[in-house]
């Protein structure tokens, strides 16, 4: 395989990364609030994260998706 041929398949994959981050950030933020609820050891500050991440994910998700267009 080419240098050249290496780069546009690391390109692509990074275009992917970014095309979704906004989406793994919102499930990042879902599993730690979902974890620690069926584990029983809900507390303020892990739900205070979940949250955010979840606010994060979707600012992303919609910020991701217009520069994409």
């Amino acid at each position: 395989m080419s240098l050249r041929k290496s780069k546009q398949i690391k390109h692509h994959i990074m275009n992917l990364l970014i095309k979704y981050a906004g989406i793994l950030v919102l499930i990042i933020g879902v599993a730690i609030i979902a974890i620690p609820f069926f584990a029983n050891a809900m507390s303020n500050g892990l739900l205070a994260t979940g949250l955010s991440l979840q606010i994060i994910g979707i600012l992303l998700t919609i910020i991701l998706g217009r520069l994409q267009k």
